[in-house]
């Protein structure tokens, strides 16, 4: 048996089952949050430097853009302009730890292509959340059996987002669950041998400079530690200090302000929609959000982990009768749900399911434990609890295996978050993850994210030009099209559809700039048919991105003088991480 195995102190059998399963995918998973983390190992390992200079085509795409008038932010939003060099806006830390992985590939002179770095970065990433699971098991070692605690880690690590999110890319996750786990640990040890609590400061620190946000579970277990280990408490806040002049340091060095490139992400977000309203990022109603954290059918913590209803009713016994220690826990957990609750960006923009729980995943999953055994003494309960992991465990082997499926951009409504898609039951993301399953992965492409409008006048052309960076381009979107970005919309799927109108029906000439994703070396081709008629089939002549002009001589009688499809169907697609534009 696995556990009897677990039992004779062979735990790497616990991480490599993790991280070979979370390779079984073999593809990265994550969005351009992760860009700037895939792609600074190489330039720490060959120039030692933390600058992104030598990959323009993280940075170039909006040189010229005019998205933002000072030309420090003549930039995509992960990346920032200063003083002639590219730095990136997310912690740095994160990119140091996945050295040790790109270090060989990268000193052997490999080619640095995309697939190379979404490979090497998708490795760390398994094995980072890997090791998290190794000591979430060892955390729970220490609280309860060897049955019970390999059955909670194997929770922990694949029926929650451990596996769909963190496993799957360099998110700032990943690590945070590792350093987390890793305070766990010490604190549990430290109990009995309080020298260890001293030694837990080094993973929470850690935790610090891969999300700044982890400052608030910080806070509580600074007050832990002052009140149950007073002794250790001046050693502890000496260490948690050293970490805080090394991050403040470092930003005040590279980007003038204390929380370094947070402040440009948080203060000129580069989608206006992250807000639901005027009132800046920290502005959401915190009843709604914290409902949509837990109960959204397309974010909710306990739609797409139900088995974690036992995490909370474990907590409640856990407050009652244990050390003060899993009070502190307890406490951090609350307190980041309502830190959560107030981020107007709660649903955490494109992603698969509740993204932002996924930082406290060790702390929550170690309350099941203690209800497991009585759990499943009663016949109810025990069925509630198989039903609930069988169905949180398929969630994550969509997200894992059938995510992307376009669900995430119906969202946007020009400019601004269509709201009530997150509480759409009939249509939510698992829905479309399940149906994209059924038609053999194929982007769902009848759906829309608005409803569809058989007024001519709403797609009529307002002028000869359609200027695809603008929101009023989106007016003429049916389906399979990202947002409007600086330089353009991307397309997002293997056919986008866009709707026109026209005062009368004649000869056309139709005439597009347009820039093709790489594509591993291939070029891409696209054709493009006006109901249902091809028109033009176009083979790019760049496989790196730059703009062409595509010009198409379009016979009148294809026009059917009401409302005129214009279909473009591509040769390649991708859909091995969020990076899904290609045209």
């Amino acid at each position: 048996m696995i556990y009897e195995l677990i039992k004779k102190k062979q735990v790497l059998f616990l991480f490599l089952l993790c991280v070979i399963v979370y390779n079984m995918n073999r593809r990265e998973i994550s969005s351009c949050d992760t860009l700037t983390s895939r792609y600074l190992p190489i330039s720490i390992i060959k120039e030692f430097n933390l600058d992104l200079d030598e990959f323009p085509h993280l940075y170039s795409r909006s040189k010229k853009s005019g998205y933002r008038k000072d030309s420090r932010y003549e930039t995509p939003y992960y990346i920032q302009k200063i003083n002639g060099h590219y730095y990136s806006n997310y912690p740095i830390l994160i990119p140091i730890l996945a050295v040790p992985v790109y270090f060989i590939p990268v000193s052997l002179g490999l080619p640095i292509n995309e697939r190379m770095v979404d490979m090497l970065s998708k490795f760390t990433a398994s094995i980072l959340a890997g090791l998290s699971v190794l000591f979430f098991y060892l955390v729970l070692k220490r609280i309860t059996g060897t049955k019970t605690a390999l059955v909670v880690s194997l929770i922990y690590a694949f029926a929650t987002s451990t596996w769909s999110i963190s496993s799957q890319g360099l998110w700032k996750h990943g690590p945070t669950e590792l350093f987390l786990a890793l305070t766990v640990y010490f604190l549990l040890i430290g109990i009995k041998r309080e020298e260890y609590v001293v030694y837990s400061a080094i993973p929470l620190g850690l935790s610090v400079l891969c999300r700044q946000s982890n400052i608030i579970i910080t806070g509580v277990l600074v007050f832990y530690v002052l009140l149950r280990h007073r002794k250790c408490f001046l050693k502890f806040t000496a260490i948690l200090s050293l970490f805080a002049v090394i991050l403040i340091g470092y930003n005040l060095h590279f980007f003038g302000n204390i929380i370094g490139g947070n402040y440009y992400l948080q203060q000129d977000h580069h989608i206006p929609y992250y807000q639901m309203g005027d009132e800046g990022i920290w502005s959401a109603n915190p009843i709604e959000a914290l409902a949509g954290l837990l109960f959204s059918p397309s974010r909710g913590l306990l739609v797409y982990s139900p088995v974690l209803v036992f995490a909370f009713a474990g907590m409640f016994y856990a407050w009652r009768k244990k050390d003060m220690l899993f009070k502190a826990l307890i406490i951090s957990v609350v307190v980041y749900m309502l830190f959560l609750s107030k981020f107007s960006a709660w649903w955490g923009g494109h992603c698969f399911g509740p993204r932002y729980f996924t930082d406290i995943m060790p702390l929550l999953c170690i309350f099941p434990v203690f209800i497991t055994r009585e759990a499943f003494r009663r016949r109810i309960t025990a069925v509630i609890f198989t039903v609930t992991l069988i169905f949180s465990l398929a969630v994550q082997v969509m997200g894992v295996f059938i995510y992307p499926c376009g669900w995430n951009f119906t969202l946007e409504d020009g400019n601004s978050l269509n709201y009530k898609r997150l509480w759409d039951w009939k249509d939510s993301q698992l829905a479309w993850c399940a149906k994209n399953a059924l038609k053999n992965r194929e982007f769902i492409l009848e759906k829309t994210a608005v409803k569809e409008k058989r007024d001519r006048e709403h797609y009529r052309l307002s002028g000869q030009k359609i200027d695809f960076r603008t929101a009023g381009s989106h007016r003429y979107v049916k389906y399979g099209w990202n947002m409007p970005e600086p330089w353009g919309t991307w397309a997002a799927g293997p056919e986008s559809l866009l709707l026109l109108s026209f005062n009368e029906v004649k000869d056309r000439k139709l005439i597009m700039k347009a820039n093709s994703f790489r594509r591993y070396g291939k070029h891409q081709t696209v054709r493009i048919y006006l109901n249902d008629n091809l028109i033009k089939e176009h083979v790019f002549k760049h496989i790196d991105p730059e703009w062409e002009i595509i010009e198409v001589e379009i016979p009148g009688r294809y026009f059917n003088g009401e409302i005129e499809e214009l279909k473009f169907v591509y040769k390649h697609f991708k859909r091995a991480s969020m990076q899904d534009a290609r045209f």
